[in-house]
């Protein structure tokens, strides 16, 4: 019965594949099996590496980016291996129906900074957003491993993906001499430069913009009040009315003007939807920044010394290897000139034994030279982007009685690594862990703001029976209150997971997969109960009648979680494929067993 999916960044591998299996006509045992086998065999940092030095490249752009191997990865092993590599226009295929209906997978483009929607609806509405967008001709072309990348480009681990260079095109060929041949790819490049006046639109992670894709769902809703309620579903202003502005107080404006729509507050429904579910997993911190300790100018052996040297002697010492170095240069082309002569002097110069002294002067006299020549240009290099970037310090700041350098020399070098240290992890807290937090509670505040959305709300985080041990299960049934400890162990380890790519090797009985899909039966069961004990009771206290069975079927499930967390992991496992091979795996055993099957 759902109607609507939207995802981002990690989920969106999750998404893509379950809306492809879906076209594809398969069960969500099928598609479970397909991620199962994938996930756990996937060794994504050397599947990484290997596409990077590969033969062509990855993309027939010629780009060797980690998002281009990325994407590769998830073309070949993934949606290659289990869909044929389908492109987004399976979705604009009428057989077999499915029963969603409003897809929208998120990207964020860095053009203006908003989201970028790779979306199929059933109304009128844009591929990208208010400032880019693709004819529907282009959009069906792309590949859904290209899709799915895009929504999950780590910031600070990969690279913007161009749109369209790295992405895959029907046409795509590689020809003599590295080079290729994109003709679809050209179209689509001279099609945004005539519309727009760019050739190419940077894409990354679609949590940078809308860490849940709350705000692609409260759009959803809004074009399909406008479609419904106008006099043709298909007109044009209907596509033109979800045009998103740039600039955050007309966003905000914008925003509000589509909650009312969406709510239409005064039918009191949310048209064809009634329940949305946010599932997210945030990382449990003990402390957002943990203090950086501070070494100062203390320390022993060479490191010590280095840390205690002040920026005016290492000024010092670099002019003065400078010199020397230089002087080395000079006098290795002069020995080299003088041996030349004498040489060219006694001997002809195409015998043995004047061939065999060029070979032998030029290894020991002139290869040093360019080393040490090369050397000396660096360190002359650094000297003057360092100087102009002084000046350009300069500019920005107030007048000062001494020059700048006049009190930067006295700075030790130990402080100035402390200073960078200190300012590269919090800016990392700060990015990753302090703004997200905004970020969601912003998102969670727009929902929760308007009674309509409010009321059908269920959060579903990873984390959430940890809450109950600070107080939030006063108001739920007596049989969810006191989870057991293996349930709550297995919460932990999923929710003091980092975000990774791959899969760590066991330390326990069970994987990361295992876990993560453990927590999410745990958290969603739980979550499922809180919902409708604390929004569907009448006014007596009693659960109303349409919600009974659902939520007797979650007590059932929780009775038995309580006692084995991993009890649905386990029945998947015996009845479904056999699960993928822990890359882990040595290959050396690997190697045994398949000796061992020979014999």
């Amino acid at each position: 019965q759902v109607h609507t999916l939207s995802s981002v960044s990690g989920g969106s591998l999750v998404a893509t594949g379950y809306a492809v299996s879906l076209k594809k006509g398969e069960s969500f045992d099928d598609f479970y099996d397909n991620i199962w086998e994938f996930i756990p065999e996937l060794n994504t940092l050397e599947e990484l590496l290997s596409n990077l030095r590969r033969y062509p490249p990855p993309v027939a752009s010629g780009s060797r980016t980690f998002i281009a191997a990325w994407a590769e990865i998830f073309r070949s092993k993934f949606f290659g291996r289990y869909y044929g590599d389908p492109s987004f226009g399976i979705f604009w295929e009428e057989q077999p129906e499915i029963h969603l209906k409003e897809l929208i997978f998120n990207a964020t483009e860095f053009k203006t900074g908003i989201a970028f929607r790779f979306q199929k609806s059933q109304f009128k509405s844009l591929i990208g957003n208010a400032k880019v967008w693709l004819d529907e001709k282009y959009a069906k072309s792309i590949k859904m491993s290209d899709i799915m990348a895009a929504s999950s480009c780590l910031p600070g681990a990969m690279e913007p993906m161009m749109f369209p260079q790295d992405f895959h095109w029907p046409g795509d060929v590689w020809g003599r001499r590295g080079k290729s041949k994109r003709p679809y790819c050209r179209e689509v490049e001279a099609h945004l430069e005539e519309t727009f006046g760019i050739t190419s639109v940077p894409l990354m992670d679609g949590g940078i913009y809308d860490n849940q894709g709350i705000a692609s769902i409260i759009l959803t809703e809004a074009r399909g009040y406008r479609g419904r309620t106008g006099s043709d579903p298909d007109a044009n202003f209907d596509e033109q009315a979800g045009l998103e502005p740039v600039r955050p107080y007309k966003w905000a404006q914008w925003l509000l003007q589509a909650m009312e729509q969406a709510s239409d507050s005064n039918r009191k429904d949310l048209g064809e939807i009634d329940l949305f579910i946010v599932s997210d997993t945030p990382v449990r911190h003990d402390t957002l920044y943990e203090a950086q300790p501070v070494a100062g100018a203390g320390g022993k052996g060479l490191g010590g010394w280095l840390r205690r040297q002040r920026l005016g002697t290492i000024h010092m010492w670099g002019w003065i290897m400078t010199i020397v170095l230089g002087l080395g240069v000079v006098e290795s082309i002069r020995h080299f000139s003088v041996e030349f002569n004498e040489t060219h002097q006694a001997h002809s110069m195409f015998d043995l034994q004047s061939v065999l002294f060029w070979l032998h002067k030029g290894a020991s006299l002139l290869a040093p030279a360019v080393i040490v020549g090369l050397a000396v240009y660096a360190l002359i290099a650094i000297w003057i982007a360092g100087h102009r970037m002084a000046e350009s310090l300069v500019e920005t700041m107030p007048p000062m009685r001494r020059s700048l350098w006049y009190y930067a020399k006295n700075i030790r070098f130990g402080q100035l690594l402390d200073m960078a240290i200190l300012r590269a992890t919090s800016m990392s807290a700060l990015t990753a862990r302090i703004f997200m937090n905004r970020i969601r509670q912003l998102g969670y505040a727009m929902l929760y703001s308007h009674e309509e959305f409010g009321k059908r709300m269920m959060i579903n985080n990873i984390n959430d029976i940890r809450s109950l041990s600070e107080g939030r299960g006063g108001d739920l049934p007596d049989f969810v209150r006191s989870p057991s400890e293996q349930m709550v162990f297995v919460v932990e380890r999923a929710a003091k997971m980092k975000t990774k790519l791959w899969i760590d090797k066991p330390d326990h009985d069970r994987h990361d997969l295992e876990i993560l899909i453990a927590a999410g039966h745990i958290s969603t069961c739980f979550n499922v109960i809180e919902y409708l004990w604390t929004s569907h009771r009448d006014d007596d206290g009693r659960l109303e009648e349409p919600v009974r069975e659902l939520f007797e079927f979650a007590r059932a499930d929780w009775v038995r979680l309580n006692e084995d967390p991993y009890w649905m992991v386990d029945r998947r496992k015996a009845s479904g494929r056999k699960p993928g091979v822990l890359f882990w795996t040595s290959r050396a055993t690997r190697r045994r067993g398949l000796l061992s099957g020979v014999r």
